[in-house]
């Protein structure tokens, strides 16, 4: 998709879609509404009369303009009040803006521009809106349903806004392609993403003069006594894999901040021997979701160039059933010296997001640590599919990781980390068990479990069971399918760390 801005007035451009914005609190029309109307002569006013349009969030209306303007239809959104229109609103709009005008076969579409106004988060909002996987579809298939949308054109009134608009949609298509390449990755199927693939991924974007790459076996790793990782990854065919990219910005400074980011990166858990029933282990492909969320960001950090040094570690397995695999009862020695009793191998995440963990404190000494990790259905049943769970002790690093949340739309809540229940976590035989037997308080048995495994590193635990998948899509910039969730947020962090 290609974006153009112009100077050009709102009435003398071609093109399929022209898109204006309404509020419901308004006074009549305004701006580029009330502009488009006096062209039309009054036609949009009686049309939204007679539709009984009202302009709240979500609705649209779709007119056509009969060759009064040079637009072939003009495209109505409705945000809501004025005052309560933020940027994930227009992220929104605008990605339903995408999806009609591809049912209507448009190829390019006209936008007028405002003062204030968040292009970039229009940007993700058509770009995010225009998304599709159709990579295994047959070429008839793809032609019928690829997505015709091919020019975005912005109007701009005066001289001094295309260059800070330029900038605000090359920011909207980094975070975009970003969280697209992390759709992408969660979309393949299994057999076609694998660890050793990740680590292919993980080369490809090496190839950048900032990122480096180092890829490490399980003959590597079982040097490294990563026996957890290990474990999991042993009732398999593939071989895992720990990925360790690390960005270096292009100009190098004295004391850089350190971050390094942990992803989960179970390309299909079957659950184990505590193999899990239909109805849930047809989408498994999915929980390696943040690793991908850690892959996206990497994809483009290089164009962000943010002036800290980043560290994206991925521990990649397959959970799968054989005579090799791990059984309930196996007691397993990890990469930091603690014992533990395995009660249920379908908690197989936890064990190898924590090596991941205890690995990049102490080889890496970072600033920050977090981990990124589609871990327990528990956080599901507490907040449902759009909303990631946020553990830390650190209010420092919860307040940074909320603020970068909030301005990428990408909905977190605070849980807490609650230390009573570590019992859940006691085993009669080992240091520890990965998991209790009842549901009650999982995802914070989950966290539990893995700040184990963080000594003093401020640590900040992201489970994105919830929002890493879209089994029915409600919000326009989603499809059916992996989200990308969590990308923009990581963007943003790293952005706005000094």
């Amino acid at each position: 998709m290609n974006f153009k801005i112009t100077q050009e007035k709102i009435g003398e451009v071609d093109g399929d879609v022209l898109v204006v914005e309404h509020f419901s609190d308004a006074k009549g029309f305004i701006g580029s509404l009330a502009a488009v109307d006096e062209l039309l002569h009054g036609y949009l006013k009686l049309v939204l009369q007679d539709e009984q349009f009202e302009a709240t969030p979500g609705k649209t209306l779709l007119v056509h303009t009969h060759d009064k303007i040079k637009a072939t239809r003009v495209l109505i959104l409705g945000l809501g009040k004025k005052q309560e229109v933020n940027a994930e609103v227009r992220r929104r709009a605008y990605a339903a803006a995408a999806k009609i005008a591809q049912a209507v076969k448009a190829k390019k579409i006209i936008i007028p521009t405002s003062a204030n106004w968040p292009t970039q988060a229009v940007v993700e909002g058509l770009l995010l809106g225009s998304y599709q996987f159709l990579k295994y579809r047959s070429k008839e298939d793809q032609a019928k349903k690829r997505n015709t949308l091919k020019q975005v054109l912005f109007l701009v009134e005066k001289k001094s806004a295309p260059d800070r608009l330029q900038q605000e949609v090359k920011r909207g298509q980094l975070y975009a392609q970003g969280t697209i390449f992390a759709r992408d990755l969660v979309n393949e199927p299994a057999v076609h993403l694998t660890p050793k693939t990740f680590a292919k991924y993980a080369r490809a974007l090496a190839k950048h003069p900032t990122i480096s790459v180092k890829v490490y076996g399980e003959a590597s790793m079982k040097k490294m006594k990563m026996n957890a990782l290990l474990a999991v990854s042993q009732g398999s065919e593939e071989d895992g894999q720990l990925i360790h990219l690390k960005y270096t910005p292009a100009k190098k400074s004295k004391n850089l901040k350190k971050v390094a980011i942990c992803g989960k990166g179970v390309t299909f858990d079957s659950g184990g021997i505590n193999i899990k029933p239909s109805g849930y282990i047809e989408e498994m492909k999915c929980d390696m979701g943040g690793a991908a969320a850690v892959f996206g960001l990497f994809s483009q950090i290089a164009f962000l160039q943010p002036q800290i040094e980043v560290h994206g570690i991925i521990a990649s397995v397959e959970n799968m059933i054989s005579g090799k695999a791990i059984r309930p009862g196996d007691v397993i020695t990890a990469y930091n010296g603690k014992t533990i009793e395995i009660n249920n191998t379908d908690a197989e995440g936890r064990l190898v997001v924590a090596e991941a963990l205890a690995w990049a404190e102490k080889t890496l000494a970072p600033d920050y640590l977090l981990d990124v990790a589609t871990l327990t259905g528990a956080c599901m049943i507490a907040l449902g599919y759009d909303i990631a769970g946020m553990f830390s002790a650190d209010k420092n690093l919860l307040h940074l990781i909320k603020e970068a949340s909030e301005a990428a739309g990408e909905p977190i809540w605070q849980l807490p980390i609650w230390s009573d229940y570590k019992f859940m976590l006691e085993s009669q035989i080992a240091d520890m068990k990965n998991t209790d037997m009842t549901r009650m308080g999982g995802a914070i048995e989950g966290a539990l479990f893995l700040q184990e495994f963080v000594k003093k590193t401020p640590w900040l635990h992201l489970d994105i069971a919830g929002p890493g998948w879209a089994p029915k899509p409600h919000l326009s910039y989603l499809t059916h399918g992996g989200t990308g969730f969590g990308v923009r947020t990581l963007m943003n962090f790293v952005q706005n760390l000094k």
